[in-house]
């Protein structure tokens, strides 16, 4: 019968494992385990937790932003039709903020890269086409930046989800 006893040092958010086993040859073996924010550099929660809230606050101001894009085309007719398409177009943000709220700390690096990509090609769509370069095709434009936000996202999403079962197989 082989008993074992384990002795545990730990450095900030560094813990080594000491297995020290009772047999024959009296083996020991060291296992070191690390607060990881993304694949193999060690980085501490609190930096995840900066991430995040760099991500809630790219979201949030992109979404205002375009809010205030909406409601100034609207020129003061806030009809059903226009806050549907308001709707519409700030459905992104809803879905990234979700995101970024079931995030764990291995993959909010990857997530603030698909926030960044997001938001800035949204908003800066939602200016060249409103402010800048005003045409007729400005209204059709603004229903179809959801649509390329939608497809970054689901290939984002994907992307996570492949990552996070090839890590944890």
């Amino acid at each position: 019968m082989q008993k074992e006893y384990y002795q545990v040092l730990s450095w900030g958010n560094l813990q080594l494992t000491k297995r020290l086993t009772r047999s024959a040859l009296s083996c020991t073996a060291w296992t070191t385990h690390r607060s990881l924010c993304s694949g193999g550099l060690p980085v501490s929660s609190a930096l995840c937790i900066k991430m995040k809230k760099a991500s809630y606050l790219i979201i949030n101001v992109s979404a205002v932003i375009v809010f205030l894009i909406f409601a100034y085309l609207a020129n003061n007719e806030f009809t059903l039709v226009v806050l549907g398409f308001g709707a519409w177009a700030l459905s992104p943000y809803l879905y990234l903020l979700i995101l970024v709220k079931l995030s764990t700390n291995k993959n909010i690096k990857y997530i603030l890269v698909s926030v960044l990509v997001t938001c800035i090609l949204g908003v800066t769509l939602q200016i060249n086409t409103t402010l800048i370069g005003v045409n007729a095709q400005g209204g059709l434009a603004l229903l179809f930046i959801p649509v390329y936000q939608w497809v970054v996202l689901i290939l984002t999403t994907i992307v996570l989800v492949v990552f996070k079962v090839v890590k944890n197989a």
